[in-house]
This record gives structure tokens, sequence and C-alpha cells, in this order.
């Protein structure tokens, strides 16, 4: 008689936030490898920021504004976070 192989209780949850952890994780890294890249090698990312800043998104979309805000503040506490936490 063969016996039948069950899985551990809480082994596909984890699977599934294993995935999903990867599934954001990656691409966000692969994101931030790229900008530290162009900051290392010279690029001028800054000059993004000086033409968002000039262009003040917050005119355009007064609704946003404070959404907007909010996203900037989450990215810098983000970053942040990743460098403190290791």
């Amino acid at each position: 008689m063969r016996s039948k192989v069950t899985s551990l209780p809480g082994s596909r949850s984890s699977a599934r936030r294993l995935r999903a952890a990867l599934l954001v994780g990656v691409p966000v890294a692969f994101l931030y490898g790229i900008l530290g890249l162009a900051v290392l090698s010279g690029w001028a990312v800054d000059d993004w920021d000086v033409a968002v800043l000039v262009w003040d998104p917050a005119q355009h979309w007064p609704v946003l504004a404070s959404v907007m805000s909010w996203w900037v503040l989450l990215g810098q506490r983000g970053i942040c976070l990743a460098i403190a936490v290791p």
C-alpha cells in the first residue's frame, strides 16, 4: 500500500505569501537597482525631480495633491527603512 503524501497545513499559504513577496519585491529591487546605477554613473536623474517640481503636478491635478505627497513620503520612508533594517 502506498502512503498518501500530504502537505503541511501552513505550507500552501506560506508559498503564496512568498510568491506574492517575490512578485512585488523583485521588480521594485530591479527598478531601484537601475536608478542606483544611473545615479552612480552620472546620469542626470536629479533633473527629473527638478522638472516635476517646476511643472507642479499639484496645480494641474489639485485633487491628487495629497495622494501624490503621501506617495512621495512613503517612497522616501521605504528606502530609508530598507537601508536601516539589515
